[in-house]
């Protein structure tokens, strides 16, 4: 019996078009210079749940469109071209990989922006959650401070995975609990970071009813694991989707920027520098869609060490493209005048998201380490950069 299986590792038609049909969208009705204020408002949210992106990722039992990764890099990288900074992988994949069996009652609103969800989540480290639990009585009780939480800033919805406390006397599998923004505001404290779709949550102790426990009583180990490498991928290609920006603004700069009475983009040593920052950021897209494609048949420790170093390519590719990008467009390249700016802090931004690339390679040496090798065929690639 064969147990080889076909990956599709290529766009589809329809897939293809549901990008042109975002595309047309961010550039006819949110142009970046009308969302400098606020990066991606409310009613953005909304237009993408009428153009059905929001359930793109929910399983068609609950009334998704039942997509895969593969469409969530597509939609995320043209978000990234945007500058549309949003809680999309967050909000959308992350919560349907967390939930389990999807409940409609609950994806319902979120598919079509009636209701939002952050989640909480630790990118360095699947295994530690943050949070913690302890049963009392009927239901239970979350403890946890400096927690990563991904998302808006406003959520109605809080999905917090959590372990066992140390000291629980009736310790249990990993759990992922459902919260009320509203309801356990008094217990929930949120410190806002820079990129004001990433916070810091704190839990003081917040009762839970058992009926809080989404996804059934089962370990959600692996759906925890699953969905942290679901982030980084997404990331990775919000990264490429910036960078591709980033190049197409500097090729039509050096176009017709003059110096010595001809264009910039004359020079032959300009034109080296362009095709570095092209190959870059293309090798970092060919590994984004290729993790994608290979993302839900690969083994847990496979993917592990697949997303963190496309997380790690995207990063490189992103860094020096911003780089290249602001040099190129002189002194002027930073200034308000032009949004290369913008893109390059949200770039720094990512690079920084999971702990940087110390964090990362710690991650990738000790995943090799336990691995051994039979999963080494993995880090061909990513030891260069180690």
């Amino acid at each position: 019996m064969s147990t080889e299986t076909d990956l599709a590792f290529f766009f589809s038609a329809e897939q293809l078009e549901i990008a042109a049909t975002l595309d047309r969208l961010l550039s006819e009705r949110w142009p970046l210079e009308n969302r400098r204020a606020d990066l991606h408002p409310p009613r953005l949210w909304r237009d993408l749940a009428e153009l059905g992106i929001l359930g793109l990722p929910f399983p068609e039992a609950a009334g998704g469109l039942g997509g895969g990764p593969l469409d969530m890099v597509l939609v995320t990288e043209t978000l990234g071209r945007h500058l549309a900074a949003s809680p999309y992988v967050a909000s959308t994949a992350v919560v349907s990989t967390l939930i389990g069996a999807a409940d409609p009652a609950l994806t319902g609103p979120l598919m079509s922006a009636a209701s939002s969800c952050a989640v909480a989540l630790d990118l360095s480290d699947p295994h530690s959650c943050g949070a913690t639990y302890k049963q009392s009585g009927g239901g239970f009780v979350i403890d946890g401070s400096c927690v990563a939480l991904f998302g808006p800033a406003d959520a109605e919805l809080v999905l917090v995975p959590a372990r066992p406390a140390p000291t629980s006397v009736n310790a249990g599998p990993a759990r992922v609990f459902l919260l009320s923004a509203s309801r356990d505001a008094s217990r929930i404290g949120k410190a806002r970071t820079l990129d004001g779709l990433s916070s810091h949550l704190t839990l003081a102790g917040v009762p839970v009813e058992r009926s809080a426990c989404v996804g059934g009583e089962c370990d959600a180990t692996a759906r925890i694991a699953a969905a942290t490498d679901l982030m980084l991928l997404g990331y990775a290609a919000e990264a490429v989707g910036l960078g591709k920006a980033l190049l197409q603004r500097t090729v039509d700069y050096v176009k017709v920027r003059k110096q010595f009475g001809v264009t910039v983009g004359s020079f032959q040593a300009i034109q080296h520098r362009l095709v570095e920052m092209f190959t870059a950021i293309e090798i970092a897209s060919a590994q984004v869609q290729s993790t994608a494609a290979q993302f839900q048949h690969a083994t847990e420790a496979r993917r592990r060490g697949l997303a963190i170093a496309t997380k790690m390519f995207a990063d490189e590719a992103g860094r020096n493209i911003a780089r290249e990008a602001v040099q190129l467009h002189g002194g002027m390249g930073l200034t308000s005048e032009l949004d290369v700016g913008d893109f390059f802090k949200r770039l720094l931004t990512i690079r920084m998201i999971d702990g940087g690339r110390k964090a990362q390679k710690s991650s990738l040496l000790h995943l090799r380490n336990v691995s051994g090798p039979v999963h080494s065929s993995q880090w061909r690639g990513a030891e260069t950069l180690l």
